[in-house]
This record gives structure tokens, C-alpha cells and sequence, in this order.
């Protein structure tokens, strides 16, 4: 929860994962063991592996270190790996310096057009300089509200984030009200104050994680990886996120959009026709989308525009981070369940329905309950409709106090 850090290292090598290593102050390399090292977040915790400084390559100009395990995949780039570089943007531009990546893929070179730098400024593998920029990791399947918000404030601002003008003007307004940094506390266990709602729920702007836990089944189900252990173990958590923009940013009245997030391979829906079919019948959804990756910012512009995302488990559901503020997702999960995304919603202040099909296995299919998955949506759009009726209720004096 704390402002995010980057740490500035002289004559430094990086390995292939990102673990930074340095002689201490004064000493120089090859004499024993004596090295500063910063671990990089690994998918089981923090990694120490010894840099071999024979093996790296050399580079005179400075080196932004954003490399972590897992890195080279588009879910935990843009959630855990991207974000580190928007940290180190302004260094970057201003020094010259190269990025050390995991992987200097096609899908990490867009990246890097998109955050104006140049594609050929990548670098990977086991690197060596005078002078490295390492921003505060970001552990796997779990960022921190600290990188995930300056993420999101980012993708509002690409240039034709939405293609809608009134909705954009929307996104800006809520970049101007939500905190820049993290604005999100937790607790153990729900404060004897939070009341619940009328429909039992936590209070407007608290995601329960306990509930969705309790939906996921026994705790043996559940896998290690990811955050899911821990939102099993904490299972009483609500998750206050940022109340004081709750109701001050909603959409028009009119239509919801819902975006369904393909997939092709595992965790493909079977039977995607037939929920199409349903959700398009109802009465609130004005818009239902068939989502495929078409590269960063069309993604990011395809999330921005959606109300409700309903999705199965995969990499896809990064894009959250592009969400607006009122946007609910509906998540499919496999098993063993992995709930990454609803951690995600927790930070970004996004409300998260989790749903187990009977059939939903991670490396097979998923087939969903249709009627379950179209009454969450229909239940997800009336609290949008019912935010938008509120907001536009209010009056020219309120609306000009919560714009200021």
C-alpha cells in the first residue's frame, strides 16, 4: 500500500529473471560473496538466484529492470510486469536506457511502442551496466492497488482509450477522482460497522472475498499458486475500495454493454452460442461483444467500453485494468481455481462474481450454466443502471463538488 519505489544500482548485473546483484559500496566484483542483491518476485515467493556476471552481456547505457518469471506471457506482463516499467517511465525517456525484459517478444515490442519507446531499446537474458533502475517487484498473480492503479490511469489515457466521447470524458473525470496511489485497506474480519446491505452483500465500494470463497468449495480445492490460498485463508476479508468515489463516477442511463472474452484453447466455453444466444435477450444489455485479442491498446480500448465483462479464467481478464470504475466481471473458474482476477477487483474497486460450472477444468473446457451466468448479468446490470439513475439525480451544484 505504500508509494512505489525504484531503486537506483551502480555496476550492477541482472539475471535472466530479474535478480539484481551490485558490489557493495566500495568493493568490486569477484571478491567473495560480498554483493548487495535485490530478489525478484518469483511464482513461489522471492527469488535469490546468484547472478554470473562471466555470462551477461555488457551495456554501457542504463538499464530499467522489469523482468520477473512468467513475464513473457500478455496476463502477467500486463499486470505485474508493465506496471513496473510505467514506475521508471520518466527515468527511462529521460536516460536513454535500455528494459530488460524476460522475454523480448512481439507482444512486449507493442508494449513498448505503446509507452513511447523504442521496441529496439529491449534487452534480456543475463545483462551487466553501469547504472540499473529497479522499480518494486510485483508478485505473481497477486500486484499490489500501487502498480495496478497508475496501470489503470495509463490505459484511460491511450489515445482513443473509447471510442465513445461521452464515456470517455467519463474515464477522465474518474482519473481526476481516484487516488494515484493505493487507497485500499483490508481487514481481517468485517468490522462490527460494516453493515451489511439488503441483499447481505458488503457495504457499496467492499468486495467480499469471504463470499466468494465460500462459493469456491473446501479449501482442498483450492490451488497454491496465485492468490488463491491466501483469499481461501482470509476468508472473512472485505476489501475497502476507494468509497469516496462510489457514485461520484457512473455511466449514462441507457444500455449496458457486456463483453464476453473468447478463448480458443483451454477453458474454451462449449457452449458460448447458446449463452450468446441468452444474454442477448436481456432487457438491460443494449450490447453483447465477442472479445479476441487484437493487440495492447485495441484490448485496452475493448475493456474501457464494456460495462460488464464476463470471461472464463485467462490471461484475456489482465485487460480489467483498462475497466471503468463501475464495471462488474463475471469470472468463469476452472479447477484447480485460481482467483488472480478477483484480487485484481479487490484493488481496482471492481465488483467480482466468481462462478464454478460443474464442467470446468483448466487444461479442458467449461460449460456454463447459462441461467446462473445470465441472472449474475442481469443482477450486475441493474446495480449499474441503478448507480447511473443515482448519479443523474443528483444536482448541477453536487455533480460540480464531485468533479472539483
Amino acid at each position: 500500500s505504500e508509494r512505489p519505489m525504484v531503486a537506483a544500482v551502480r555496476d550492477a548485473a541482472v539475471s535472466e529473471d530479474g535478480v539484481v546483484s551490485a558490489p557493495v559500496s566500495g568493493g568490486r566484483w569477484g571478491t567473495s560473496a560480498e554483493t548487495v542483491v535485490l530478489p525478484s518476485c518469483g511464482s513461489s515467493g522471492l527469488m535469490f538466484k546468484p547472478v554470473r556476471t562471466m555470462w551477461c552481456t555488457s551495456h554501457n547505457a542504463p538499464v530499467v529492470v522489469i523482468a520477473q518469471p512468467m513475464c513473457y506471457g500478455p496476463a502477467h506482463f500486463l499486470a505485474e510486469c508493465l506496471p513496473r516499467l510505467l514506475m521508471a517511465l520518466s527515468a527511462a525517456r529521460r536516460e536513454g536506457a535500455l528494459v530488460h525484459v524476460t522475454q523480448a517478444n512481439p507482444m512486449v515490442s507493442a508494449a513498448m511502442d505503446a509507452v513511447g519507446l523504442r521496441p529496439d531499446r529491449l534487452v534480456s537474458g543475463c545483462v551487466r551496466a553501469p547504472r540499473m533502475l529497479v522499480p518494486d517487484g510485483t508478485f505473481c498473480g497477486n500486484p499490489p492497488a500501487s502498480a495496478l492503479l497508475p496501470m489503470r490511469r495509463w490505459a484511460w489515457s491511450l489515445s482513443g482509450a473509447c471510442k465513445d466521447p461521452a464515456r470517455q470524458d467519463l474515464l477522465q473525470a474518474a482519473s481526476r477522482l481516484l487516488p494515484e496511489q493505493d487507497g485500499v485497506s483490508a481487514s481481517a474480519a468485517p468490522d462490527a460497522s460494516w453493515s451489511a446491505d439488503a441483499e447481505g452483500a458488503c457495504p457499496a465500494g467492499l468486495l467480499s472475498l469471504g463470499a466468494a470463497a465460500a462459493a469456491l468449495g473446501p479449501a482442498g480445492a483450492v490451488s497454491a499458486w496465485g492468490s488463491g490460498r491466501d483469499a481461501v485463508q482470509q476468508a472473512a476479508t472485505c476489501v475497502l475500495a476507494h468509497p469516496q468515489a462510489v457514485g461520484l463516477v457512473a455511466p449514462a442511463p441507457g444500455p449496458i454493454r457486456v463483453l464476453f472474452v473468447r478463448r480458443s484453447g483451454s477453458r474454451r466455453v462449449e457452449n458460448e452460442g447458446e449463452l450468446l444466444e441468452a444474454l442477448s435477450q436481456l432487457e438491460d444489455v443494449g450490447q453483447v461483444t465477442a472479445f479476441s485479442p487484437a493487440g495492447l491498446q485495441r484490448d485496452l480500448e475493448a475493456f474501457a467500453a464494456a460495462d460488464v465483462v464476463l470471461a472464463p479464467h485467462g490471461a484475456g481478464l489482465a485487460n480489467i485494468v483498462g475497466c471503468p470504475p463501475w464495471a462488474h466481471v463475471v469470472e468463469l473458474l476452472a479447477r484447480p481455481v485460481n482467483i488472480m482476477y478477483g484480487s485484481m477487483c479487490a484493488r481496482l474497486g471492481l465488483k467480482w462474481h466468481a462462478l464454478t460450472p460443474a464442467v470446468a477444468s483448466h487444461s479442458g473446457v467449461i460449460k456454463a450454466e447459462v441461467g446462473l451466468v445470465v441472472d449474475r448479468v442481469r443482477e450486475a446490470s441493474k446495480a449499474i443502471r441503478d448507480l447511473a439513475k443515482r448519479f443523474a439525480s443528483f444536482s448541477s451544484s453536487q455533480r460540480a463538488v464531485c468533479a472539483a
